[in-house]
């Protein structure tokens, strides 16, 4: 994740992965950065080796938002 010493009090990946996320997505609703981050955590639900799931996952969401936002302003 972006900035290891902003998460370090919050031992929840989601919750860890929602605030990496809002501090490069100020802009996106908490609800949106929620779902976006549960979903991305239930993709490596089933994995053997969970040390890096949510580092994958983080990296999931904000790839997805990415090409959102970028969609969103190539149609705008």
């Amino acid at each position: 994740m972006p900035d290891a010493r902003a998460s370090i009090g919050t031992a929840d990946p989601q919750q860890r992965i929602e605030q990496d996320l809002a501090r490069e997505f100020a802009d996106v609703d908490r609800r949106t950065l929620a779902t976006v981050a549960s979903e991305a955590l239930a993709r490596y639900d089933g994995v053997r080796i969970r040390d890096f799931a949510p580092v994958l996952a983080w990296r999931d969401a904000r790839d997805r938002l990415r090409r959102e936002r970028a969609a969103i302003a190539a149609t705008g």
